[in-house]
């Protein structure tokens, strides 16, 4: 397992260093157009949503799942010749779930996640590389055990991952090129940094150290005004055990293709989810509201 970690870390060193040189480099002129390459702030995004949870299998989802808020946030730092960007992000999932009596809602747990993000866009592609630390915290109860990771991933798929480019290629033309999204991934969870870091300080309460994922998208509806998608995310989280715990999503969402952000509404349906009690989600229907840029 060691092996694995030391070659994906190697990997991701390299990566990050090939391509950002290869962006710098252009025509070789490594010093003559440095001024001109760098570019501070080049781009912010945001993406929220609020989601009802419907289809509840049992009494806990009922218990637990009624409304959800969720806020992204992405900024780049630096960009080099356009084309190599240096991103900090931060999640915020707020749930909210139900209980009897005069106060409906009940807030039960919130969370996080943040961490920094290198992304090289090449023509066709855009490569993606960083870590995610996530968090997951109660609020007023203690009916789960603590989790968080901090996982190594890399990510390659069509330069259209953002809602907020996809919709404006929407926009632009509507060839098939345009209309279809996807994107493969692989994730490492660190349990342990060659014994320079206290494990706790790592991970808690998961066994999960690999993690191969995909998505699609196809735009099956498009006119001036707004365009109509569906697609489906694939995930695969295995175990110390090597035991591989899937998470299946299909998708369907209209969004607005003019104004200054975008604005949508969604379905999502996670069909299978066999990930640990604390975040899982299966069986779940989700309506929801979205605005981005």
């Amino acid at each position: 397992m060691f092996t694995y970690k030391k070659t994906f870390l190697i990997f991701t060193l390299i990566f990050v260093y090939t391509f950002s040189m290869n962006a710098y480099c252009i025509d070789g002129s490594f010093f003559k157009k440095s001024s001109h390459s760098i570019q501070l702030a080049p781009e912010f995004h945001f993406d929220e949503h609020f989601i009802e949870y419907f289809n509840t299998k049992n009494d806990d989802f009922k218990k637990r799942y009624f409304l959800n808020n969720s806020v992204f946030l992405e900024a780049a730092f630096f960009s080099i010749n356009n084309k190599s960007f240096f991103f900090g992000n931060v999640v915020t999932n707020f749930g909210m779930g139900r209980q009897s009596g005069a106060i409906l809602l009940d807030p039960r747990d919130i969370d996080m996640a943040f961490g920094p993000m290198y992304e090289y866009r090449a023509a066709n592609i855009t490569y993606t590389t960083g870590v995610d630390h996530h968090c997951f915290h109660q609020i007023d109860n203690g009916e789960w055990n603590t989790l968080y990771w901090n996982k190594l991933y890399i990510y390659a798929g069509s330069n259209d991952l953002r809602k907020s480019t996809y919709r404006k290629n929407l926009g632009k033309n509507s060839g098939w090129q345009q209309r279809l999204s996807w994107q493969l991934g692989y994730g490492y969870f660190l349990h342990e940094f060659f014994g320079a870091l206290d494990t706790n300080a790592l991970s808690w309460g998961n066994a999960y150290y690999h993690e191969p994922s995909s998505s699609f998208y196809f735009a099956f509806l498009r006119n001036d005004a707004f365009a109509a998608y569906a697609g489906i995310k694939n995930r695969a989280r295995i175990d110390k055990r090597g035991a591989w715990l899937w998470t299946e999503e299909m998708s369907c969402e209209a969004m607005t293709l003019k104004g200054t952000f975008g604005m949508s509404a969604f379905v999502n349906w996670v069909f299978v989810d066999q990930t640990i009690i604390r975040e899982n989600r299966d069986k779940l229907v989700e309506i929801g509201v979205r605005v981005f840029r």
